[in-house]
């Protein structure tokens, strides 16, 4: 797996800028996001660490890196679904 800067989303290498420029890396980044999210849904180790709701207690579990579909409060580290 090529290196990404993903532990410092405010600093990128050489390469990345360069990928970015050429609209190579969010198609990286889009396919690693999708075979990352894949195995979360496919591995019991990864689903066991999602979070249930604290407002509805929905079972259904939520994950951090579902950001279109929960809201995380920063003070109580718990995640919430969207109420629209």
């Amino acid at each position: 797996m090529p290196f990404i800067s993903a532990f410092d989303p405010m600093h990128y290498s050489m390469k990345e800028l360069v990928e970015l420029h050429e609209g190579t890396l969010i198609d990286f980044v889009t396919g690693l996001n999708k075979e990352m999210t894949a195995h979360v849904f496919s591995c019991d180790l990864c689903k066991a660490k999602g979070f249930i709701c604290e407002i509805c207690r929905d079972r259904k579990p939520l994950y951090s890196f579902q950001t279109q579909l929960a809201e995380p409060c920063p003070s109580m580290f718990l995640f919430f679904f969207f109420f629209f």
